[in-house]
């Protein structure tokens, strides 16, 4: 982990309780792992310029484990997480596989508002991907350095959210099982998935917020 971040970790408690933080930093940007050992969880922030762009904690961690001297894997109970900080800081999130035996094609995913405001929140037109019949659209929003890409698989209940920095990916995740996605105000949507509440925001940067929905 060391070699990975090119410093030591600090204590957030003391070293008894096992928390620990892993910080890299290059040019504006700033990675941060907080690890608690013995409850299993860690946390994951990545800052541009001091602003976080994207914060997102994960439970059940089984195993972390250096790849090569670029690229961190986590492996955790739902998710699999690769930390790498060349040629850019980014956090690839990929969930596992599960059980669900639902016919995709019977429902869709409930978007509280309509195209008028798809568009008014991504300043464009959407790319359809494949037929309009397969319900898969590409929305794009696009700052001076930073472009954002929303890839909507209607019936599959399915977002792909992937964040670029000058061309460089700094996040990417996918989302499954979302039942709703609501636009908040002009700025702001919020999806709701099966167990997750993300918000996803355009003022006064680009980012995403995943918090666990408490039932």
């Amino acid at each position: 982990m060391i070699d990975f971040f090119k410093r030591e970790p600090v204590t957030i408690s003391g070293e008894a309780d096992g928390d620990w933080l892993y910080i890299y930093e290059r040019n504006e940007f700033k990675l941060i792992l907080s690890l608690s050992t013995y409850c299993e969880n860690i946390d994951i922030a990545i800052c541009y310029n001091e602003k976080i762009v994207y914060d997102k904690s994960f439970e059940h961690i089984g195993e972390i484990y250096r790849l090569n001297i670029y690229e961190v894997q986590i492996v955790g109970e739902l998710q699999n997480i690769t930390l790498n900080k060349f040629p850019q800081i980014s956090a690839i999130i990929e969930n596992k596989e599960t059980n669900h035996n639902s016919d995709t094609k019977t429902s869709r995913i409930s978007i509280l508002f309509d195209e008028f405001d798809f568009f008014e929140f991504f300043e464009s037109d959407p790319t359809v991907i494949g037929t309009e019949k397969d319900g898969r659209l590409q929305y794009f929003y696009q700052t001076e350095d930073f472009k954002m890409i929303f890839d909507l698989s209607i019936y599959e209940h399915k977002v792909n959210i992937s964040i670029s920095h000058n061309n460089d990916i700094v996040y990417s995740e996918q989302f499954n099982s979302v039942e709703e996605i609501r636009k908040v105000d002009a700025d702001t949507l919020r999806m709701i998935t099966e167990d997750k509440w993300i918000i996803v925001r355009k003022w006064s940067q680009i980012s995403v917020q995943v918090e666990d929905r408490l039932e």
